[in-house]
């Protein structure tokens, strides 16, 4: 029964923020971090905490959360990375944007854009990759913007 729990509430975290609602996901995210175990889904959880910290501007938060999200998918056990790394990715790519970071963003987008991780919305893949091939922050900015309102960023 426990799975189930955690796996109900991490879907329904991930919800919250598709759905742009950064007070219920910071709700579900509170009753997660009580549980004892969260049976494999650490990663995203931390990638979730880091979106929620972007929301809120705690730029050192989304840096800490999202690399512990992307270190989790690397651990040891794991046969492949997550295909949710864009949880993650779209924060650390708005401090990378912030901070005038641009291989940081490039990094960030083309990893996004492996054909491994679960497709985006066509027209943030194509804003995404438009950056990357660019290169400029301000294509970057745009493409945080086009997936500001679903919940990527």
């Amino acid at each position: 029964m426990a799975l189930i729990e955690t796996r109900s509430l991490v879907y329904w975290l991930v919800a919250k923020r598709r759905l742009n609602d950064v007070e219920g996901a910071r709700a579900r995210l509170g009753e997660l971090e009580e549980l004892d175990e969260l049976h494999g889904y650490a990663g995203l959880l931390s990638a979730n905490a880091s979106w929620i910290a972007y929301r809120d501007g705690d730029l050192e938060r989304v840096v800490e959360t999202g690399e512990a999200a992307l270190a989790d998918w690397r651990s040891e056990g794991r046969t492949t990375a997550s295909v949710f790394q864009w949880t993650a990715l779209f924060p650390l790519l708005g401090v990378a944007v912030a901070r005038s970071q641009l291989d940081a963003a490039r990094e960030h987008a083309s990893a996004m854009l492996d054909p491994l991780q679960q497709p985006l919305p066509d027209e943030i893949a194509s804003a995404l990759a438009d950056a990357a091939d660019k290169g400029h922050l301000e294509l970057f900015s745009h493409a945080l913007e086009l997936a500001r309102p679903g919940g990527y960023a």
